[in-house]
């Protein structure tokens, strides 16, 4: 992602052409990344300016704000053209007002607008306008006021966030909530159509089995039953591992061997009857250490079959089925002031979730949103989320899935190509790797993507990558 400027300014009524010129010239000559943006920005202004200082303006305004109709303290300009310009004599030009290239929609955001009304700060002295092009890494900004007599005056000192919490602010800028119908973006999870891409199944590689037990039979002394068949070891409860295998007709009794943590060793560590079932909870287990299985299937004359093929898995603490929840995430000072200046007012993050439907044999990497932060619960902050990401079935899903996630500044999605290596885990032997494209917006932020695994210690810190600064978060159930 490019680094951009943010430029403010104010605008006013402009009554003499060349004094128009003159104002554009001093604000366009600062470095702007999106000049585009900036100028429809630049012309929404001058349009507000036209009705700013009508009466019953700001009082509308106010109300409009206070409804909150996207979760923030803001108003669309196309709702101010609907529902208050139609009464008003003024002129206005409804392409550059009501939205941009009929795809963004501008809008008056007001930071911090609950604690400046709590302390009477609202409505008391003309605010500082901000034409909001994108963040600004210093966190301090150029400031303009607007004057009734058509001149704008230029502020001798930056205005910085504490000049926010403390003095009303209009922030004009594109809001990154409403779709290119006007209306809120749904917040439904899909799939895209082209999502399984070079997917590539790797041979496993076999483990030759202990053949015979310690048993002092031999297969010349007896017929030995069928080798047990369907194993299969999975982590369904925590800190165990429920092992299972086709149960084989006249057996007396199976024996379970166990080697850990791919020592080559298997040792005897039950023995299960027929009326137990064809399976053994092996419990106590330690999270992230590899078990393998094996089974021995003894008959009434203590004849016994070969060891099965080892069958393994590694222990977790998760409970088989339930929601994986992303539940804290921490972003610092530096990252914060990179990603999310303080004129957008909450931070809205986005995701893409990397996961492996075994029984699709699909990659499946939905685009979903998580819940909008303000900058106080969440700047420098370990701030709770408990965004439900999905029921996370080991016999459904691989033992691994990825987490890539940014911060989103609207945008139609069709700028910066975000591309994934993943190389997912169906079982404890097979890989199934693939390359993962999608698009975000020129104007997002990455923070970068983490591998979660199954069997990763609880309570542990995932560290992402975000391009400044430090960002973290925290997976439960």
């Amino acid at each position: 992602m490019k680094n951009v400027i943010l430029v403010l300014a104010t605008v006013i009524v402009i009554l003499l052409s060349c004094r128009k010129e003159n104002v554009e010239d001093e604000l366009l000559n600062a470095e702007i990344n999106d000049p585009e943006t900036f100028e429809a920005l630049f012309q929404v202004t001058n349009q507000i300016n036209r009705l700013y200082f009508e009466p019953d303006f700001r009082k509308f305004v106010y109300a409009e704000i206070d409804k909150k109709f996207d979760g923030d303290f803001n108003v669309l300009t196309k709702t101010i053209e609907e529902n208050y310009c139609a009464k008003s004599k003024k002129e206005y030009s409804k392409e550059s007002f009501s939205t941009i290239n009929n795809k963004k929609y501008p809008q008056i955001f007001i930071p911090y607008y609950e604690e400046l009304y709590k302390k009477g700060k609202i409505g008391i002295q003309d605010p500082v306008i901000v034409i909001y092009v994108d963040e600004n890494e210093n966190d301090k900004y150029e400031g303009f006021l607007l004057k009734r007599n058509g001149q704008i005056q230029k502020l001798n000192f930056l205005i910085s966030e504490e000049y926010a919490r403390n003095n009303e602010v209009w922030v004009i800028s594109v809001n990154e909530r409403v779709g290119e119908n006007g209306k809120l973006k749904s917040d439904c999870t899909y799939i895209d159509p082209d999502f399984v891409a070079g997917i590539i199944l790797f041979h496993s590689t076999k483990i030759k089995p202990n053949i015979y037990s310690n048993n002092t039979k031999s297969f010349t002394d007896c017929t030995p039953p069928g080798i047990p068949g369907n194993t299969e070891a999975l982590p369904l409860v925590p800190y165990s591992i429920r092992v299972k295998w086709q149960d084989i007709q006249g057996i007396a009794y199976y024996k379970v061997f166990r080697e850990t943590n791919y020592s080559g060793v298997y040792n005897e560590v039950a023995i299960v009857y027929p009326n137990q079932g064809a399976t053994f909870l092996d419990t106590e287990k330690t999270v992230g250490v590899h078990y393998d299985y094996q089974i021995q299937a003894f008959n009434t004359s203590d004849c016994f079959s070969a060891r099965s093929f080892g069958t393994g898995t590694w222990a977790s603490w998760r409970t088989n089925n339930y929601n994986e929840i992303l539940n804290q995430i921490y972003i610092s000072d530096r990252c914060w002031n990179w990603c999310c200046g303080w004129p957008e007012g909450d931070i809205e993050l986005m995701y893409r979730l990397v996961k492996y439907n075994k029984s699709d044999q699909q990659v499946e990497y939905p685009k979903n949103a998580l819940p909008s932060k303000s900058k106080k619960s969440q700047k420098g902050e370990w701030c709770t989320y408990d965004k439900e990401l999905f029921r996370w079935d080991i016999t459904k899903y691989a033992y691994n899935y990825l987490l890539f996630i940014y911060e989103d500044d609207g945008g139609d999605d069709k700028g910066t190509t975000i591309k994934l290596s993943a190389s997912l885990k169906p079982t404890d032997k097979i890989n199934v790797g693939a390359e993962i494209s999608f698009t975000i917006d020129d104007r997002d932020e990455e923070l970068g993507w983490i591998e979660i695994y199954h069997f990763d210690q609880p309570g542990k810190e995932y560290m992402l990558a975000p391009r400044k600064g430090t960002a973290m978060l925290k997976i439960r159930q």
